[in-house]
């Protein structure tokens, strides 16, 4: 799909639309080449994605997608084992604290690390966006609590 930019344009502009008319990779160029700052829904339910775009650069996603959460993308990457996961997750939950908080507390992983870590997440959770071929999108002005690096 090869669009002008005036439909670009009007693209970065619409507030919903469908990923059977704008794909994702379109949107997201849309957005990037426009410079805006928004919160981008996808959903085909029950399937949806979150991402938070700062000035046209996604800079986190939030999924309802179990194996996007932190805890096994570091499980299936080799990052951390099984039980190191579990026992940092039931901890991340019962004192409502961030896993990869958690994990720095107990020396599981270095910030640095950590950091890479949440990006190649983040990289992750995006690509699958490029694979919705139907869905809807919805934008919001509203930039959600950012809790993540």
């Amino acid at each position: 799909m090869i669009l002008a930019a005036d439909d670009l344009d009007r693209v970065s502009k619409t507030r919903a639309g469908n990923l059977d008319e704008v794909p994702f990779a379109v949107l997201l160029y849309a957005l990037a080449r426009a410079e805006r700052s928004v919160t981008v829904r996808i959903s085909r339910p029950p399937l949806a994605k979150e991402i938070v775009i700062e000035r046209g650069i996604p800079i986190q996603c939030r999924s309802n997608l179990a194996h996007e959460t932190l805890s096994r993308f570091m499980q299936r990457t080799g990052v951390i084992d099984d039980q190191t996961a579990n026992e940092c997750l039931a901890e991340s939950i019962s004192k409502n604290l961030r896993f990869g908080d958690v994990l720095l507390d107990r020396e599981c992983i270095t910030a640095e690390k950590l950091l890479k870590v949440l990006q190649q997440n983040l990289a992750r959770k995006l690509l699958d966006g490029f694979s919705w071929q139907h869905g809807s999108y919805r934008l919001s002005e509203i930039p959600p609590e950012i809790d993540s690096a």
